[in-house]
């Protein structure tokens, strides 16, 4: 039917090349990492549990906060937690839901206790900007 979205999951959206930093990772190399990369968020990781993010937003408010003293935090100290997590299952109205109602542009996709991607809100607008109404 022309104009009607089709349902989708995270599975289909979700990029699965996470990046992540270890909580005592120094902000000067996650930002190098995340320019690098061209992201714009990395996982926060502890013994390989994942428990935080990092995102661009945080920088930006980290850095206008800290100044030149920026550099000397940790991920650990700047992360936004607790992680929202979704699973692979999880439909993309809920999804967009979701991140309105928190007020969030990163969601992890976790499976089996484990980070096994990230959507962010460009996906989701992607996605639906494939449907036209």
């Amino acid at each position: 039917m022309p104009g009607k979205i089709r349902k989708s999951n995270a599975a289909g959206i979700m990029n699965s090349n996470v990046v992540t930093v270890k909580e005592s990772e120094n902000l000067e190399n996650t930002v190098k990492i995340m320019a690098k990369k061209g992201i714009g968020s990395v996982i926060v990781t502890n013994n390989g549990e994942a428990f935080g993010i990092i995102t661009e937003s945080d920088i930006i408010r980290i850095l206008a906060k800290k100044g030149r003293h920026f550099f000397d935090l940790r991920a650990g100290e700047v992360m936004s937690k607790p992680l929202v997590t979704i699973i692979p299952s999880t439909d993309i109205e809920k999804i967009e839901k979701e991140m309105k109602r928190r007020n969030l542009r990163h969601l992890a996709v976790v499976a089996s206790g484990n980070v096994v991607g990230i959507i962010t809100s460009k996906d989701v607008v992607d996605y639906l900007g494939k449907w036209k109404f």
